[in-house]
């Protein structure tokens, strides 16, 4: 599957839903493919904690919030996003002239905790580079949204209404 098959899948769903803007959030995609390949999906998770600077030794997460297992159907979901969304990441030409120009508000964010040596780190910065614009920042580290949702929640909200 393309990112243009993602999109036109995304654009489908919400023109049956509604005819007026909606609000999207859109978080990671991953990393290395490769180790997957190879070692498998623990040594893949290795990698993408690695290159994105998460200690899973040391997780950063909200007080009291519940740790979400390793299920067989979220073992099948990392599969089938490292095999197919990932690569269709990597194979994917990005106007960047589109990017730039489109009449889509696009707020880079950044996890807090993210160091800014991290590659996601890097991309937002570029993006709000490219944008003009600041990256904001957002509880916790590159996967806020799961280790810390009711502040990542309350940021969000926040950004939101200030659109």
């Amino acid at each position: 599957m393309t990112l243009i098959e993602h999109a036109d899948d995304v654009h489908r769903l919400l023109a049956e839903l509604t005819d007026e803007p909606a609000l999207m959030l859109g978080c990671s995609l991953g990393t290395s493919i490769g180790f997957h390949r190879l070692d498998g999906l623990t040594a893949t998770f290795t990698a993408i904690a690695r290159v994105l600077g998460i200690d899973p030794a040391n997780p950063d997460a909200e007080p009291g919030l519940t740790p979400q297992p390793m299920t067989p159907q979220r073992m099948r979901n990392f599969e089938f996003f490292i095999e197919k969304d990932f690569t269709a990441i990597i194979n994917d030409p990005l106007d960047v002239a589109a990017l730039k120009n489109t009449p889509t508000r696009i707020v880079p964010i950044a996890g807090a905790t993210t160091p800014p040596t991290v590659f996601d780190h890097k991309c937002a910065t570029a993006l709000a580079t490219l944008l003009g614009s600041e990256v904001t920042a957002f509880p916790g580290g590159h996967n806020g949204n799961t280790t810390h949702p009711r502040a990542y929640a309350t940021q969000l909200r926040h950004v939101l209404q200030n659109a």
